[in-house]
C-alpha cells in the first residue's frame, strides 16, 4: 500500500508528539492555485538573507520608511537616515536616543519623523540635516506612536493608572504641539494602554486585558470616538507583537484568564490564528516582537518569542512554519532577522549581531552571517488501524533545478522515529545531485517495521529546492 505523507500542513508539532510531530523549519507549504499542477501543494525554501548596507554596531531596534522616501534605522542608541539624494545610497547619523535596548516605534506626519522608545518622544525634520530633538509635552514614557487623521497619536506608560489609560494626540500636522487637553481615555476597561495600531482609518487601542477601536469624528475638539460595539475583552500580551498587515491587525493576545493566543482583527471581529500547538512552544511572550514581510506572493507575520524559534504565519495559506538560524557554536537559535521595510526595491531587514542592514532575497543561499540554513521536514505520523507496517521504501520527489548556484552534490539526510519523535534511528544519506537537476526521486529502502512512524528529511547544504511529494510504500501486518 502506498501512503502519501502530508506536505500541505504547516508546523503542527503537538506537545504529545504521538498526536502530531509535524515540523516545518525554514520550509513552508505553498499551494498551486490552478488546475493541472503535478502537485497541489509543495514545500518550498524560506529565503535567506544577505548584507545590503554597512550601517554600524549595536542591536537593531526598529526600521521605518518615511513619507519622504528615506529609511530610518535605530541601532543601539543611534538614529540613522538612509537615502539616495546624493546620487548613491548614503547613511547619515541623525543623533542618539536616551535608551539603547528596547524596541522603538516610528511614524511621520509628512514634515516630521517621530520616534518613541519608552523614555521620550523624539522628532526629526524630514529632509533636513538636523539631529533628532525632544519637546515639552504633557505626558511621559511613550512606547507606541502612530499617524492618523493628520495627527500623531501615542500612549504614556508613566504616572498613575489614570494617566496610563490616556491616549494623547498632537495638533493637526503639528508634531511639536501637544495640548494639555489633547487626550482621550480608553474607558471601557481599566487596564492601561500598552499598544496602538492603525487599520483602515481606525485607531486600535490595546490594554493588557482588552482593546477598543476608535474612529475619526472630524470634530477638532473631540477628534476620536469609540465605535460602540468595538470593545473586546481580549488584550495584548506583548506590546511589540502588534503589527498592521494590509487591512488586518495581528497580535499576541490574552485575557484575564491568561491564555496566550495569536489573534487577527478582521473588521471588528477577532479570531485566533494559532492554537495550542503553537502557544505551548512560545517562550518569553511578554517580550515577543512581531513584524511582517511580503515574498513571492506570500505575506508573513513573523513572531520572535525567546531565543529558540521564530514563528511565521503565512496569511496567504493560513499555515505556520518556523525560522531558525545558527549561533556561533552552530547550535540552533531564533532567526536573527528582525523588522522589515520595503526600500529601494528590496525587503530590507535588521540582523542581530551584524553591522549591516540586510536583505531578504531568493538569491541568498545562507543567512547574512554566512551560516548555512538547515531545513527540516518532519512528516505526519504514519499508522494504520494500530497494525504493524513493514516499510518497504520511502520516496521523496525533490526539484532543485531552479537552483543555479551550488555546484557540488547536495545531500539529504533521512531518519525516522517509531515513538512520535522522542527518539530517532541512525541517519541515512542521499545525494540529490548538482545544479539544474529536475524531478529527482530520493529513495530509501528496507526500513524495517513499526506500528507508528515519523519520517524526517533534513537538508543543510547551500541549496534551494522544492519537495513535490513524499510517499511510503508499506505492507500491512497484524
Amino acid at each position: 500500500m502506498n501512503i502519501s505523507l502530508n506536505i500541505d500542513s504547516g508546523d503542527t508539532e503537538h506537545r504529545s508528539r504521538d498526536v502530531s510531530a509535524q515540523t516545518r523549519i525554514n520550509l513552508y507549504p505553498e499551494r498551486q492555485p490552478y488546475s493541472g499542477a503535478a502537485s497541489e501543494w509543495i514545500l518550498t525554501c524560506a529565503p535567506g538573507t544577505k548584507p545590503y548596507l554597512l550601517i554600524g554596531s549595536g542591536d537593531i531596534r526598529g526600521l521605518y520608511k518615511a513619507g519622504n522616501g528615506s529609511l530610518y534605522v535605530v541601532k543601539g542608541r543611534h538614529v540613522y537616515e538612509i537615502n539616495d539624494r546624493s546620487g548613491e545610497m548614503t547613511v547619515y547619523q541623525r543623533g542618539d536616543l536616551l535608551s539603547d535596548a528596547s524596541p522603538v516605534k516610528m511614524t511621520d506626519n509628512g514634515t516630521h519623523l517621530a520616534i518613541v522608545d519608552g523614555m521620550d518622544l523624539y522628532l526629526h525634520a524630514l529632509g533636513s540635516t538636523d539631529d533628532i530633538y525632544t519637546i515639552t509635552k504633557p505626558f511621559a514614557a511613550p512606547t507606541h506612536i502612530v499617524f492618523i487623521g493628520g495627527r500623531l497619536v501615542c500612549n504614556a506608560t508613566s504616572g498613575s493608572n489614570e494617566d496610563r489609560n490616556k491616549v494623547w494626540y498632537s495638533d493637526v500636522y503639528n508634531a511639536e504641539s501637544w495640548g494639555a487637553l489633547n487626550f482621550f481615555s480608553a474607558e471601557a476597561f481599566s487596564d492601561p494602554v500598552i499598544a496602538l495600531a492603525v487599520r483602515l482609518g481606525d485607531l486600535c487601542v490595546f490594554g493588557s486585558d482588552s482593546f477598543e477601536i476608535f474612529a475619526l469624528t472630524g470634530n477638532a475638539y473631540n477628534p476620536f470616538s469609540r465605535i460602540g460595539s468595538a470593545m473586546i475583552g481580549i488584550g495584548c500580551s506583548a506590546p511589540y507583537s502588534v503589527t498592521t498587515i494590509s487591512d488586518s491587525v495581528v497580535f499576541l493576545g490574552g485575557s484575564k484568564g491568561g491564555e496566550n493566543m495569536v489573534y487577527m482583527l478582521n473588521g471588528y471581529n477577532v479570531s485566533p490564528i494559532s492554537d495550542h500547538t503553537i502557544i505551548t512552544r512560545l517562550s518569553d511572550t511578554k517580550t515577543a516582537i512581531g513584524w511582517s514581510y511580503a515574498y513571492e506572493g506570500h505575506m508573513f507575520y513573523v513572531l520572535r518569542s525567546g531565543n529558540t524559534d521564530t514563528w511565521c504565519y503565512d496569511l496567504t495559506t493560513a499555515k505556520w512554519h518556523r525560522r531558525r538560524g545558527l549561533n556561533n557554536d552552530y547550535s540552533p537559535c531564533a532567526w536573527k532577522a528582525l523588522y522589515s521595510e520595503s526600500f529601494n526595491g528590496k525587503n530590507v531587514v535588521g540582523f542581530l549581531g551584524s553591522d549591516y542592514l540586510c536583505e531578504i532575497s531568493g538569491d541568498a543561499l545562507t543567512d547574512a552571517d554566512g551560516k548555512q540554513i538547515i531545513r527540516t521536514y518532519r512528516s505526519n505520523n504514519v499508522l494504520y488501524q494500530g497494525k504493524r507496517l513493514k516499510h518497504k521504501a520511502l520516496l521523496v520527489l525533490i526539484d532543485s533545478g531552479h537552483n543555479a548556484v551550488y555546484g557540488s552534490d547536495a545531500i539529504a539526510m533521512m531518519r525516522f522515529s517509531d515513538d512520535g519523535g522522542y527518539s530517532w534511528s541512525r541517519s541515512f544519506w542521499q545525494s540529490f545531485g548538482q545544479k539544474a537537476l529536475y524531478n529527482k526521486a530520493l529513495r530509501w529502502s528496507s526500513l524495517g517495521s513499526s506500528r507508528e512512524r515519523v519520517f524526517e528529511i533534513q537538508i543543510s547544504d547551500v541549496a534551494y529546492f522544492s519537495i513535490i511529494g513524499a510517499f511510503v510504500d508499506v505492507d500491512i501486518g497484524i
